[in-house]
């Protein structure tokens, strides 16, 4: 994964996939502290934008406590937090 500048044109460092995760399929930004990732699994990934880790996870399930697996193309919008799920 990259950091890009503010005018996405050039690299700033590359990151490692954090080792708890599978893949990357999705991102955003939760607030300053925190960017929100998750790969196609149920779970929402926490991580620490500064060194790049894991410091949460949250298993993601339906309203009937199924797995909601296949989250991915994450945003957060005024604070709530939306997931498409792949079909």
């Amino acid at each position: 994964m990259f950091e890009l500048d503010e005018n996405l044109e050039n690299i700033k460092r590359t990151l490692p996939l954090p080792s708890e995760m599978m893949e990357g399929w999705g991102m955003a930004k939760l607030n300053d502290q925190t960017i929100l990732t998750t790969d196609g699994s149920n779970k929402l990934f926490h991580i620490d934008p500064e060194i790049f880790t894991v410091i949460k996870t949250v298993e993601v399930n339906y309203e009937d406590g199924s797995a909601a697996f296949a989250l991915n193309e994450l945003e957060v919008i005024n604070g709530q937090v939306f997931a498409n799920v792949f079909m």
